[in-house]
């Protein structure tokens, strides 16, 4: 459908190729289809002029003529008098008085307080939303919001967009589509003037409320219903921008954030449960970063989150304490793993210090002991992993590091040892599988004085060493 403004445009190129034929033609005459001599002859217009060159009256001679070539086909066109084609088949004119013309009637859509047509298809969106065919109006109303909406805004008629955005989000919530109508609500109220934005505002409030219903708790997965509560709030605030004091809005947001303290409580007991559910524990950390949400709730969520957690790492700590003493040595290194990666997750600042380093002392010992124990089964090797792990989390206590550095020591002298020992057996005859182990043995010593063990704490195991190193050679020669 054209706009006025495109109507006009139309025009104003039609008249203007119209006026450069005439001059053409003026300029240069087309060769006469017939004997018949061309004449010249003037008609009316707001001036007339006499153009006879021997007889005038005494009226004033007027500047412009409105001019016809004849054959009647010919263009209409203004020109000087003082420039017409003068042929002896002149009738003489006497000037006539200036007459004011009315000026052009304006258009109706453009007259103040009459409607204007329509950019965009409102009136068939909503006779097809009032028979129920609610796809049709999604369809239509999307596909000519997408290709027409910017000209609605050209013609300074956002209120258009506005009303079809919020009838497209009306068909989606009857369609069951409630991100999607949501979103079109959003729109519509951002482009709605401020009297009919109340309306709009209304109609997002009734779809928050549905989705906050506590009877789809049973029908949908908490991870579903904290995102799309989020989504909820984070539309009320836009909408509470736009109509500052709204009393209903602030009641819908408290009643938003009532629904989803349930459901944070929820996934955060699975955030820190035994089967470390990974989505619901970021859904947790990302909700609490969301400055989107009060402060004052993200904080309680925070020493929720910190107080199961904490419960949870000692619950896993004193059963891995308890599977060391039974000499269940995998039991107890998948408690420290669980109770480690919980630990981590915290954010930052979720726990006091004092409580992160009772944490880190529990993980500590666990790890520790594990170790001390493979290394009196003689499970040399195996005791490293736990003994490296331990001293991650020794801290600045002197006592606890040098417990844990004295193991690592002893095992690392009684992998050496073992080592040579295959390898005297071997020979010569594997060189290449007995190099691999030296440089093995070599990387572990380079990791434990990383880790902070000293040259003296290392110093047997080094000369072990070198010395299995001096022997390869000696074979090799």
């Amino acid at each position: 459908m054209l706009t006025e403004e495109a109507l006009i445009l139309l025009a104003t190129l039609g008249a203007s190729g119209m006026l450069i034929l005439g001059v053409i033609e003026l300029m240069w005459p087309s060769p006469p289809s017939h004997a018949t001599p061309r004449r010249v002859r003037v008609v009316p217009s707001r001036l007339r002029v006499d153009i006879e060159p021997h007889a005038r009256t005494d009226a004033p001679p007027a500047p412009f003529a409105a001019v016809i070539i004849d054959p009647p086909e010919a263009i209409s066109f203004a020109l000087p008098a003082s420039e017409l084609p003068v042929t002896t088949d002149v009738t003489p004119i006497v000037a006539a008085p200036m007459v004011d013309e009315p000026p052009p009637a304006p258009l109706a859509s453009s007259m103040h307080g009459e409607p204007r047509s329509q950019v965009l298809p409102i009136d068939a969106c909503l006779a097809m939303y009032d028979d129920r065919r609610f796809a049709e109006v999604v369809s239509l109303g999307s596909a000519a919001l997408e290709l027409h909406a910017g000209m609605a805004v050209v013609s300074d008629r956002p209120d258009e967009a506005a009303a079809l955005f919020d009838l497209v989000g009306r068909s989606k919530q009857e369609l069951g589509d409630r991100d999607g109508a949501r979103a079109a609500f959003r729109a519509a109220i951002r482009r709605a003037g401020p009297r009919v934005r109340a309306t709009y505002v209304r109609h997002l409030l009734t779809l928050v409320r549905s989705a906050a219903d506590p009877a789809l708790a049973a029908e949908e997965n908490d991870a579903s219903r904290l995102r799309e509560l989020r989504t909820c709030m984070a539309a009320l605030d836009e909408a509470l921008a736009l109509v500052p004091g709204d009393e209903t809005v602030h009641a819908t947001q408290v009643m938003v954030r009532e629904t989803l303290s349930p459901v944070c409580e929820r996934l955060v007991a699975r955030a820190v449960s035994g089967d470390e559910d990974q989505d619901a524990r970021e859904l947790v950390l990302d909700t609490l970063t969301d400055h989107a949400m009060p402060a004052a709730w993200r904080e309680g969520l925070r020493e929720q989150l910190t107080s199961v957690s904490s419960a949870e790492i000692g619950q896993l700590t004193a059963q891995a304490i308890r599977s060391v003493q039974q000499g269940k040595d995998i039991d107890a290194l998948d408690a420290l793993d669980r109770a480690q990666r919980l630990s981590e997750s915290l954010p930052e600042g979720a726990v006091s210090e004092d409580r992160r380093e009772e944490f880190e002392r529990r993980l500590w010992w666990g790890y520790t002991k594990v170790g001390l124990r493979r290394i009196e089964t003689g499970s040399f090797e195996s005791a490293l992993e736990p003994l490296f792990r331990a001293l991650r989390f020794g801290g600045i206590d002197e006592e606890r590091l040098s417990e844990t550095r004295g193991a690592l020591a002893r095992a690392l002298e009684s992998v050496v040892d073992t080592t040579s020992r295959t390898i005297q057996n071997v020979g010569v005859a594997d060189i290449r599988g007995a190099q691999a182990e030296i440089e093995k043995l070599t990387a572990l010593l380079q990791s434990a004085a990383e880790h902070g063990l000293t040259p003296d704490e290392l110093g047997d195991a080094v000369a072990k060493l070198t010395q299995l190193e001096q022997s390869l050679s000696e074979a090799r020669a």
